[in-house]
């Protein structure tokens, strides 16, 4: 038998788009760049941090471009979008083998982000034709069908679901953020009226009904919180914050006690929305502004520690308030990811601005990462522990 090439050569030959961990952590799906399918590895626990101890199981191949999100739910199903628009669901059965799940989506683009609720019940994918899409599942059809949400004029460059999985967060490259609760009537009404142009019977207008009422309006039952419907949306646009030149939406988190929804703009600067009780979005008109480039990724450790991820390849950590928004640490790994330490408010810029100049290419930076970060995920099975890969295939895990 052909001995199979070390996992971090495959990587970083083929190029790594994003990754995700089922909920237990002892699998790992990886989308590979060049070769537009997804790889899954099983993970041992206590050397998870090493990636050639990774153990290949086995490829999805169903998509023929770029697969450009993933997210595993809490229900261990595994949610693929790809830029030639097709959607999918992957069940694993007892055996191991994975099956597909067809989604009924009318998305006329490819699809750029993808997530799962909190609560596994519902799902959200941004696509280039300015709408995002919530899927639930169809049990009259036995597939997912998918609700188009309208009004960003475009791409959706970013999404996260609020903690009670019962409102999402859109961004837009049309330099927008959207609050949304899914279960205001008015949200999917515009679909409804496309069933009776399209003849579709009373009876199946009002099943899609049922099932909207049943599938998205299910709150997460973890979630320990008071969720209060938004009666609108939120824009924040040039006209009202300051200084968003150029600057689309790169990403969106919101805090795990949904009283914070923060998103980073591509101009280098950091927002925060703070939620009201009653439901009310206050803006922050105040921001970060980073010394670098901008955040392309984060993720809440906790309820005022936002994690992020940069185009300058390093990790952030921040603290994050209603009041306010402030640059912490930029962690710093080692170069073997077996020890870790965190660097006090060193940002590296310089090293950072040496690599970028230099024609040479570098192998990996203090900082972990030489390259932009384009993805970050909890590792479920370690509470502090978060991992990155870069647009080169390079993937870390860090104490924070």
């Amino acid at each position: 038998m052909q001995e199979l090439p070390a996992v971090d050569k495959i990587f970083k030959e083929e190029g790594v788009v994003c990754h995700t961990f089922s909920p237990d952590g002892t699998l790992c799906a990886v989308s590979l760049k060049k070769s537009h399918v997804i790889e899954i590895y099983s993970l041992k626990k206590d050397s998870f941090r090493q990636i050639n101890t990774w153990q290949y199981k086995t490829q999805l191949k169903e998509h023929t471009q770029t697969i450009s999100g993933l997210s595993f739910s809490i229900n261990n199903q595994l949610l693929s979008a790809s830029h030639d628009k097709s959607i999918l669901v992957w069940t694993q059965d007892k055996n191991g083998n994975w099956t597909k799940q067809s989604v009924i989506c009318e998305n006329k683009l490819g699809c750029i982000k993808c997530v799962w609720s909190p609560n596994g019940k519902k799902f959200a994918v941004g696509c280039g034709d300015h709408k995002a899409y919530v899927g639930y599942y169809d049990t009259k059809n036995n597939w997912w069908s998918t609700m188009a949400i309208k009004g960003p004029k475009g791409s959706i460059s970013a999404l996260a679901f609020h903690p009670s999985s019962k409102a999402i967060a859109i961004g837009s490259m049309d330099f927008t953020v959207r609050l949304i609760t899914l279960n205001l009537e008015k949200n999917y009404q515009s679909h409804i009226e496309d069933m009776v142009q399209q003849k579709n019977s009373q009876a199946d207008i009002e099943q899609y009904k049922q099932l909207y009422i049943d599938q998205l309006n299910q709150e997460d039952p973890q979630y320990k919180g008071k969720f209060t419907l938004f009666d609108t949306y939120y824009e924040s646009s040039i006209e009202i914050s300051q200084n968003l030149t150029g600057g689309w939406i790169d990403s969106l988190a919101f805090s795990p006690n949904g009283q914070l929804l923060t998103f980073s703009v591509h101009n280098s600067s950091i927002f925060n929305i703070a939620i009201t009780p009653e439901g009310k979005p206050t803006f922050n008109e105040t921001p970060l502004h980073l010394k670098g480039l901008p955040v392309s990724c984060m993720l809440y450790k906790d309820d005022n520690t936002l994690i992020a991820g940069t185009y300058d390849g390093s990790v952030l950590q921040i603290e994050s308030s209603a009041s306010g928004i402030k640059l912490i640490k930029t962690i710093e790994a080692s170069s073997d990811q077996t020890a870790f330490k965190v660097a006090q408010n060193r940002v590296g810029l310089a090293a950072q601005n040496m690599f970028r100049n230099s024609q040479q290419p570098v192998a990996t930076s203090k900082f972990g990462h030489s390259n932009p970060i384009i993805c970050l995920q909890h590792y479920p099975a370690e509470k502090n522990v978060i991992s990155s890969n870069d647009i080169n295939g390079q993937i870390f895990f860090w104490n924070v």
